[in-house]
């Protein structure tokens, strides 16, 4: 009887807790970059390999932060990396992050965590995400939704190790904090401030993030490409000061 209470209370250890609706899901939009200290914006970074930078391996790259598998997103910038992510469900409210250690060196685990918000369709996730362009996003319209230490296991170069590739409900090594918030928003920034080791870490790492509160089912407007018309008008006044010149 003894044996079989202790196989339920592992099982329930390793389950993924959740205790919301998942908010960020694989294909949401999302960009990679970095908050350096005591800077207004949130800098895109790219494929690359600079090291210092803001930059990752192209199989390594922020869409796997959220892909549903332990595949990880790694950055060369370090301190104050992280994901600018808006969930596509709309407007939502969170209260739980979850998020899994990636499949080596210890020493790049994220060692904190801030979760900051924002209802502005200027700083949408789409409207930089595949754009060709390195952006900058103003951090103005951001308030901070939750943050402290992030507590990643840590029992040895091995043992706390996820490898790469699986579902992530096969990933065992992860932590859950769970907060209260009463605030909704649209788009996410989730930093990582520092890691577990700077002075050996070349990068941060993490597998899998994953946020968990209820959508309000509020939808997010974007900023809208210029129409048409609208570029047709704007197309009209810069040639007018040309055309009466000719004249």
């Amino acid at each position: 009887m003894m044996k079989k209470i202790l196989a339920v209370l592992v099982t329930a250890a390793l389950a993924i807790p959740a205790f919301g609706a998942q908010i960020s899901l694989p294909g949401d939009p999302i960009i990679g970059g970095q908050i350096v200290d005591g800077s207004t914006t949130f800098d895109e970074g790219t494929d690359g390999f600079v090291i210092p930078g803001n930059n990752w391996p192209g199989g390594e790259n922020p869409t796997f932060a959220i892909d549903g598998t332990s595949s990880k997103y790694l950055n060369f910038g370090q301190q104050g990396t992280g994901i600018l992510l808006s969930p596509s469900g709309g407007q939502s409210v969170l209260d739980q992050i979850t998020a899994w250690t990636a499949n080596d060196a210890v020493e790049r685990d994220p060692g904190s965590y801030i979760i900051w918000g924002s209802n502005d369709p200027a700083v949408h996730a789409s409207n930089f995400n595949s754009n060709g362009t390195q952006d900058q996003v103003d951090l103005s319209s951001f308030s901070v939704v939750n943050g402290g230490p992030l507590n990643l296991p840590d029992s040895g170069p091995s043992a706390s190790r996820n490898e790469g590739g699986l579902p992530i409900e096969d990933a065992r090594f992860f932590t859950t904090t769970v907060f209260d918030n009463i605030d909704a928003h649209c788009t996410y920034i989730v930093m990582f401030p520092d890691v577990k080791d700077p002075t050996t870490a070349n990068s941060m790492q993490i597998a899998e993030i994953q946020l968990h509160g209820e959508f309000t089912g509020e939808t997010c407007p974007v900023v809208p490409e210029p129409s048409s018309s609208l570029l047709l008008c704007l197309t009209s006044l810069l040639l007018l000061p040309a055309l009466r010149r000719r004249k």
